[in-house]
């Protein structure tokens, strides 16, 4: 791999993690700002199947939104593409969005919310009680 190559990949590299970091905290402030304002629901008293199935639903939403981001994404030409023999839709984290990903799950304050409780029902079910070390 020469110099140019090398320099181009990093290049590239950081402006497509620099949009992916951009676009996941705008995407997901917006959504736990819409989702928020229409769930006013009290999760610990839902049966544990509804919560199971608006963690599900939750899932379904990020997943619709990460698919249509990443296709956002992959359509930002790269201003040196071709230079030095560089191609920018080899690009192997235009697929992945690993940033993106776990940026978005970070901050779904209500996601991570509801995980919990379900866990605790779950755990309750079970009859499970967790030792905690001191």
């Amino acid at each position: 791999m020469s110099a140019v190559h090398f320099f181009h990949a990093v290049t590239d590299l950081t402006f497509v993690t620099m949009y992916y970091l951009t676009i996941g905290f705008v995407v997901s402030l917006l959504l736990n700002h819409v989702l928020e304002v229409l769930d006013t629901r009290n999760y610990k008293e839902m049966p544990t199947w509804q919560l199971g199935a608006e963690i599900a639903a939750h899932t379904v939403v990020l997943s619709i939104a990460f698919y249509v981001i990443r296709n956002i994404v992959r359509r930002i030409p790269y201003p040196f593409d071709g230079a030095g023999g560089y191609q920018h839709e080899l690009l192997y984290e235009l697929d992945g969005g690993i940033v993106f990903s776990f940026l978005i799950l970070f901050f779904q304050r209500n996601l991570i919310e509801k995980i919990s409780i379900f866990q605790n029902h779950v755990r309750n079910a079970l009859g499970y009680t967790a030792v905690v070390a001191e």
